[in-house]
């Protein structure tokens, strides 16, 4: 008599889980679909398992590049502050503040840009309000589309006399606790390594 054995079933680790669609890709099942809502803690879109049809073989775990976005053991993720305490200077916003637990996504039609902007669009979402450039700065397209919105966003665009003098003013402002980012390539970045 052959008995079968209840294989467990994956999780998704919503913060974790980069909605990537490997796993969807690789579901022998097809039960696992993109997902609608942005996950708050990752900004992200993670996946969607329908558990019913699923039949625990595996295959999506492997598929999954992130270590941890899907996982057959269901724990929940502990907030570092319970572990190590508060960081020193640490500024975090009230519940009240924060945007609801869900932003569902509308439909939307394609956005077609270059991918200089793109980047430097992605950025200025982030929070990136400082940005730095030097006499060579490739992705100019960039450089000059942040230069153009950081005045009105209150940001900086910094044109530094060398890569090294780049370098060294984003480890000031990194040092600073605050996002930065420059338009490099490898060059660029060959000689950034001297700061």
């Amino acid at each position: 008599m052959v008995r079968s054995v209840e294989r467990p079933k994956p999780v998704v680790l919503p913060a974790l889980c980069k909605g990537c669609g490997r796993c969807i890709d690789a579901c022998p099942r097809g039960c696992i679909t993109i997902g609608h809502d942005v996950n708050q803690d990752s900004g992200l879109v993670p996946v969607l398992i329908d558990l019913d049809v699923c039949n625990g073989c595996g295959v999506c775990l492997s598929a999954c590049p992130e270590p941890y976005g899907l996982s057959t053991d269901g724990y929940e993720l502990e907030d570092p502050r319970h572990l190590f305490g508060e960081r020193p200077g640490a500024r975090t916003a009230s519940r009240a503040d924060r945007s609801p637990e869900r932003i569902p996504l509308g439909a939307r039609e394609p956005l077609i840009l270059k991918g200089n902007h793109a980047a430097a669009i992605g950025a200025l979402l982030a929070g990136c309000r400082h940005v730095f450039g030097y006499p060579i700065t490739p992705s100019t397209e960039g450089a000059e589309l942040m230069a153009a919105l950081l005045p009105k966003l209150d940001g900086v665009f910094l044109q530094a006399v060398s890569e090294v003098a780049t370098i060294n003013h984003m480890y000031g402002c990194g040092g600073a606790g605050l996002p930065c980012l420059t338009f490099t390539s490898s060059p660029g970045f060959s000689l950034m390594l001297e700061g």
